[in-house]
């Protein structure tokens, strides 16, 4: 956003330059002038920083009933892990309000998709309870998932946002959920 608004300051003080109207009545003007907006929208383009984002689970293979270590209100049959966004690239991200938990069966089938409040998940790091990503900054929550999707073998997150320059920013990242394993006799 910022690359925008430097480029319409720009554009703006070149049109004053000529005078008041955009339109000028020599038509090698005219394409002089929109040659020089393009070529400054290019070099304030190519100079804003984009967003370089990882995502990180810990654990990634996530034992079960885990989930107490992970939330407090959590049963012993529940799995849990510690998610965290970080930006690296010098670029800021607006995240859409919500993202995606897909669940997966062992045989690889899409066993579920729900939509879940960014702003909610992320309660700790750089940015408590908001869908921004600072240049360089963290975002980082803990999630757990209920015994109820027992049979279900992996859990994917999808994040979607546009970062500073006005890039789109795709964000993936899944774990694997391990079954429950009784003890042995």
């Amino acid at each position: 956003m910022r690359a925008w608004r430097a480029f319409m300051l720009c554009a703006t003080l070149l049109f004053s330059a000529h005078g008041t109207s955009t339109e000028s009545s020599d038509p090698e003007e005219d394409l002089t002038e929109g040659l020089g907006i393009a070529v400054l929208w290019a070099a304030l383009k190519a100079q804003a920083p984009a967003a370089n984002v990882e995502l990180s689970l810990d654990p990634e293979t996530v034992p079960y009933g885990n989930g107490p270590d992970f939330c407090p209100l959590a049963s012993e049959d529940d799995w849990g892990h510690f998610v965290t966004m970080s930006e690296l690239g010098g670029a800021g991200v607006d995240f859409e309000e919500t993202f995606l938990v897909q669940y997966y069966r062992s045989d690889g089938q899409l066993d579920g998709s729900f939509p879940v409040p960014l702003s909610s998940f992320f309660d700790n790091c750089d940015s408590p309870e908001s869908n921004r990503l600072e240049p360089n900054g963290a975002l980082c929550g803990e999630i757990c998932h209920r015994d109820s999707i027992n049979g279900r073998a992996r859990v994917e997150y999808i994040f979607n946002g546009v970062d500073d320059s006005g890039n789109p920013v795709n964000v993936t990242g899944s774990a694997e959920l391990l079954p429950f394993e009784p003890p042995p006799p």
